[in-house]
């Protein structure tokens, strides 16, 4: 986790599947979760491939509380660029 970037489009899918599902289950009893997966996917935001975008608008609908203002707009072009 310490790299998803060396991961493959499908991987980096299966993971934050996997985490978003395990994050939910302990997010009450650890907050923090979120915003750590959101530091360590962010990245998969500025990728053109649908896969990754995919994944991320996952995490994104998942944990809606770690990701602010600029996260919203920067996803919504995203998914505009994606879908033109």
């Amino acid at each position: 986790m310490d790299r998803p970037q060396v991961l493959t489009p499908a991987a980096a899918m299966e993971i934050t599947s996997i985490l978003a599902e395990l994050a939910s289950a302990v997010l009450q009893w650890a907050p923090p979760i979120a915003a750590h997966i959101k530091v360590h996917f962010a990245g998969m935001l500025h990728s053109s491939n649908p896969i990754l975008l995919h994944a991320m608008l996952n995490l994104f609908l998942a944990f809606r509380d770690a990701f602010g203002a600029e996260d919203d707009r920067t996803m919504a072009r995203r998914l505009a660029l994606g879908c033109s």
